[in-house]
């Protein structure tokens, strides 16, 4: 295949949003940051609602505030946010926990470390044929 042939293919699908994000992937362990933690956090849905917030409100606050945040979810069940963050040390995680517990509407947050990652990408190389198949059907 030519070079111009894949060009064209990719902004092709760059066009159609297929490809809609480019990124460079760090090496954390090599940084220093290869302790990952997760925040989960229990929020007082009146006191929020008080103060004209939502939980949309709050992570988009968090995501200004805290820039070790990695991701952020709303969801459903016992927490009402998860936080996903990657630290250098455990200093790190202590201060940023207790300026969160210190946000307006916080009731009670649970920290636990990740203690491995298994990333979705890795099992979809590992059954790369049938995924292939899935995709090219779609078109």
């Amino acid at each position: 295949v030519s070079i111009n042939t894949v060009k064209r293919s990719i902004k092709k699908m760059e066009d159609n949003d297929v490809i809609i994000h480019y990124a460079t992937k760090l090496n954390h362990n090599v940084l220093g940051w290869d302790t990952v933690a997760y925040i989960f956090i229990n929020l007082n849905n009146k006191e929020l609602r008080e103060k004209k917030m939502n939980h949309r409100k709050f992570c988009n606050l968090l995501a200004k505030k805290f820039p070790l945040i990695t991701h952020i979810s709303a969801v459903s069940g016992n927490q009402d946010i998860i936080l996903r963050l990657r630290i250098q040390n455990n200093d790190q995680l202590n201060e940023l926990v207790d300026e969160i517990r210190e946000m307006e509407g916080v009731t009670s947050t649970r920290t636990s470390l990740a203690m491995y990652d298994v990333r979705r990408n890795k099992l979809i190389e590992a059954d790369t044929d049938e995924w292939k198949k899935r995709i090219l059907k779609k078109r």
